[in-house]
């Protein structure tokens, strides 16, 4: 008879990381349900029982009183963060999904999880079972021993008590008890020995192998540390009364009680159905149907806008006046009553949301709350023109302020008609990014948190599935929801300009936002040409080099494995070659096949470079090469990127359709598709305006680090620099290697790199990547001094500021998960950097577009904006008139202790000017 197997696993830990790992991206269902949580915990504990096919299951979770250890020692594990409101609602969606999954949950007042773990696998063991505990808890190593494995819902890999000793550096894993009873713990709370940390804890105990034969032979522990032994006896011995786990606590039932049954799943499948568990469903062979699937979604979108929406107010509830406006008649004494306001909210109403494409169905102006207009559009173009001429005086007023919500939107649907908007205006969606960039930034949102109100949603209008256009609607029925738009803008300018003001971010808005977006909607109205001919030859060969490099990986593969197939790829790297056993499936169950897992192992076998590079070619050509030419605008055959002005947490501008942020330039292949970006047209040059090395002059001031200040004052190559000093070489002996790893690691350090990750990218041993940012941090203490004050104001103050007072909140700061922890950690030491440097591209951009305004009779154009570099549209009798007044706009743009510097490029084409 096979032996029966014990599955127990623990709960919390599971929800916590289920809860982080999908934190910047939260799994909701239809109905806003957060089920980030739930997703994981259900999926690994499904991938666990497929994998190691158990008898008998049950899920452990904490008491909902204080336990015996609160009693012994008050301050145990006070220092922990409050529970998240996403994870306490988890459990009552984990005790309902178990409950129809048929998974035994056990809880025992006084006691803790770990103590009901501890207790049941004691039981199993006596009877004979094989246990595995799934718990990350490091706690639970004690447990291991004889039929006891510890199992790690991350990676599915079952530890033993041999390999468990082998990790912690101890004989047995009951010593981990006294390891933990010596070094103490800080998520815990555990008192240990003050000043004694891990090392110290290790050498304790090979010499006195517990914490009783210590406390026995106190007197002898030699030096200072027997002085901190003997004073602190009663800290250990509550220290391990607190960290051993319980192994007989009465529960009420029997471990037959705990037997995995088939599930029922007529009862189960409605629940995994509410909250979307697909996975799961899918491996119980429960068929959702797609229109199932979709009836569920509708119906569950509905009931979230009628209940989701109950505590704020709406339309209904609140006074408002409302009124559409048809006539020639009457759009002439709206805009004669608009005329009297010093501010007018504006709002478009189109059939899709491609300004230069789909047609404007109407627009909206409000000046105050609560009293807003409605004006519906004829269909063409002239039409239109003629409609809001009455409207020219106030859309090219510069006295009169206009506020719109993604006002760059609205501005590109009037240029399209033939009518530029002037003068002061402003945007609520900018308004709020600048007060937190990483929150949501749709109207609706702002108006729940800053309004109490909830807003007509779009789908009242024209349903979920977007069958519907705006210009099949009458515009009695529009009058309301478009009007409201215009309304709510007014309102939340009203409320978020103060914040602004209260948060020091005028100056930010006024000088660089608000004017930015007139230069980006030139920038995008402007396009920029592409070379077809040079795209079709560049995408020839690049089909050549992938068959080549495909028919390279097959010699290693064979025919069988389809390369486009992560699943296949991980199996043959992980699985058949076993390149890395420290490398495990995911709760899918497959293998991570990623460029930094590959980097990683790159190494240890040649065809990982070839697949890499073969996933880079098929990449560029798919993404750019192949794409680039179906985003020509057939009108004027250039192309029209659309700029992301509130996007990114750092204040770094996107694009997208396409996206030329992301355009590879560090490979030859990569600066080919810059080849194929070229002038407007004969007589016409590209220039490009590059600063040069930015983010570490940036770091170089703000750090007030001398030895840097002065390598860049003094001309020296920073990069050359830095390896002369960490190498020890001089200069002049500096080789090119030594000078490539130090530039890895300048850049490297204003991300926060670490020695894994500089380790990999550079690949080289770790210590050797620590080392070499411990050599760093010796020649420049000042930064070092710095990021260390940055990471503690981000912990006071919860976020972080460049030069220029753009903040970026940094929540994750006080995370329990330590990986989560050091990762803002690192986007505390990342962000005033990165995004000072995108304050200063953005307000060069403002600057330049201002000095080519004061001389009318220039043509040249700002077209494209990539990181640290601009591109301009010169006529050749331009060129030397406009490259002193961009060099010298980006250079002067602040007074920093060093200056910073721009490289001036021309060519015919990207690659040539640059």
């Amino acid at each position: 008879m096979a032996q029966k197997k014990l599955l127990l696993i623990d709960l919390m830990p599971l929800l916590y990381r289920g809860h982080f790992v999908f934190l910047n991206r939260p799994r909701k269902t239809a109905t806003g349900i957060n089920t980030s949580s739930l997703v994981l915990l259900t999926n690994s504990i499904d991938q666990m029982i497929r994998t190691y096919h158990p008898t008998h299951i049950a899920l452990a979770f904490e008491s909902k009183t204080p336990t015996f250890r609160h009693e012994l020692y008050p301050a145990y594990k006070a220092k922990r963060e409050k529970m998240p409101e996403d994870i306490m609602s988890s459990i009552e969606q984990t005790i309902e999904v178990a409950g129809a999954w048929g998974i035994p949950m056990v809880q025992k007042d006084g006691y803790e999880a770990d103590d009901i773990l501890g207790t049941l696998a004691t039981r199993g063991v006596e009877a004979g079972m094989e246990v595995m505990i799934a718990s990350p808890d490091k706690d639970l190593g004690q447990l291991a021993g004889p039929n006891i494995s510890i199992l790690h819902p991350g990676d599915l890999a079952p530890l033993t008590a041999e390999e468990i000793c082998q990790r912690w550096s101890l004989p047995d894993p009951a010593r981990i008890l006294d390891f933990l009873a010596i070094a103490g713990d800080t998520t815990d709370n555990i008192p240990g020995l003050p000043g004694v940390g891990k090392k110290g804890a290790l050498k304790l105990l090979e010499a006195y192998g517990t914490v009783e034969n210590l406390i026995n032979h106190a007197e002898e522990v030699p030096g200072k540390l027997g002085e901190k032994v003997r004073a602190h006896l009663e800290d250990l011995k509550l220290s391990k009364t607190l960290v051993t786990i319980v192994k007989d606590i009465p529960l009420d039932l029997d471990l037959e009680d705990l037997r995995l049954q088939k599930p029922d799943i007529a009862r189960l499948a409605p629940v995994l159905l509410k909250y979307e568990l697909n996975l799961v469903a899918n491996h119980f062979g429960i068929a959702v149907s797609m229109a199932q699937l979709h009836l569920h979604r509708t119906d569950a979108l509905l009931k979230r806008e009628a209940e989701s929406t109950s505590q704020y107010q709406h339309l209904a509830d609140v006074a408002h006046d409302y009124r559409l406006v048809e006539t020639p008649e009457e759009r002439e004494a709206l805009a004669q009553e608009l005329l009297t306001h010093p501010l007018v909210a504006f709002d478009t109403e189109t059939t899709g949301l491609r300004p230069r494409y789909d047609r404007a169905v109407g627009c909206s102006f409000a000046v105050e709350g609560g009293r807003a207009w409605y004006v519906p559009l004829p269909e063409t173009i002239e039409e239109q023109r003629e409609a809001l001429r009455p409207f020219l005086p106030i859309f090219e007023s510069t006295t009169i302020e206009k506020v719109g919500h993604n006002l760059i939107f609205d501005r590109a649907v009037l240029h399209r008609i033939g009518i530029e908007m002037k003068g002061t205006c402003h945007d609520s969606l900018i308004d709020h990014y600048l007060i937190d960039a990483t929150d949501r930034h749709d109207m609706d949102h702002i108006a729940n948190i800053y309004l109490n109100y909830a807003p007509i949603p779009i789908s009242a209008l024209i349903g979920h599935t977007k069958s519907i256009t705006m210009d099949s609607l009458p515009p009695k029925e529009v009058l309301d929801y478009a009007a409201e738009d215009a309304d709510v803008t007014f309102r939340l300018h009203q409320v978020l300009l103060p914040k602004i003001r209260e948060m020091g971010l005028e100056r930010l808005l006024t000088d660089c936002e608000e004017p930015l977006a007139n230069v980006l909607l030139k920038m995008e109205n402007a396009g920029v040409r592409i070379d077809l001919a040079a795209l079709r030859k560049f995408r020839i060969e690049l089909e050549g080099e992938v068959i080549r490099l495909e028919l390279a990986i097959r010699q290693y593969t064979g025919a069988g494995i389809n390369l486009a197939s992560p699943k296949q790829l991980g199996e043959f790297l992980f699985g058949q070659l076993a390149l890395d056993e420290k490398i495990r499936r995911n709760p899918r169950g497959q293998y991570p096949t990623n460029e930094e897992v590959l980097l990683k192992v790159r190494d240890k076998h040649p065809v990982v470079d070839l697949i890499i590079d073969w996933r880079a070619c098929v990449k560029l050509k798919n993404t750019y090469v192949d794409k680039l030419p179906d985003h020509i605008d057939p009108s004027d055959g250039r192309i029209h990127t659309t700029f992301h002005q509130t996007f990114t947490d750092t204040g770094r501008l996107s694009s997208s359709n396409p996206n030329l942020q992301n355009i590879p330039v560090r490979s030859d292949r990569g600066q080919r598709i810059r080849a194929a970006f070229v002038a407007r047209g004969e007589g016409w040059k590209l220039l490009s305006a590059d600063y040069s090395q930015v983010e570490l002059r940036l770091m170089a001031a703000m750090s007030g680090d001398q030895t840097m200040i002065q390598a860049f004052l003094q001309g020296k190559d920073i990069h050359r620099q830095t390896a002369s000093v960490v190498f020890g070489v001089p200069l002049e002996e500096v080789t090119p290697q030594q000078r490539q790893r130090c530039k890895m690691v300048n850049f490297g350090i204003i991300y926060g790199i670490s020695s894994f990750g500089l380790a990999s990218r550079l690949r080289i041993p770790r210590k050797e990547a620590q080392e070499l940012i411990d050599a760093y941090f010796r020649q420049y203490p000042a930064v070092k001094t710095y990021m260390e004050k940055v990471i503690e104001g981000a912990r006071e103050k919860g976020y972080v500021e460049t030069l220029f007072g753009r903040r970026r909140v940094i929540s994750e700061i006080h995370s329990r998960n330590t990986s989560t922890r050091v990762a803002a950690e690192r986007i505390a030491i990342n962000m005033p950097i990165q995004g000072s440097a995108a304050d200063v591209i953005k307000l060069a951009m403002v600057k330049i577009d201002r000095e080519l305004q004061a001389r009318p009779e220039l043509r040249t154009q700002m077209i494209v904006q990539i990181h640290d570099e601009l591109l301009f549209d010169v006529p050749d009798d331009e060129v030397e008139i406009v490259k002193p007044i961009i060099k010298h706009a980006m250079e002067t743009i602040v007074d920093l202790a060093i200056p910073l510097e721009a490289n001036i490029g021309v060519g015919t084409d990207w690659l040539s000017a640059h």
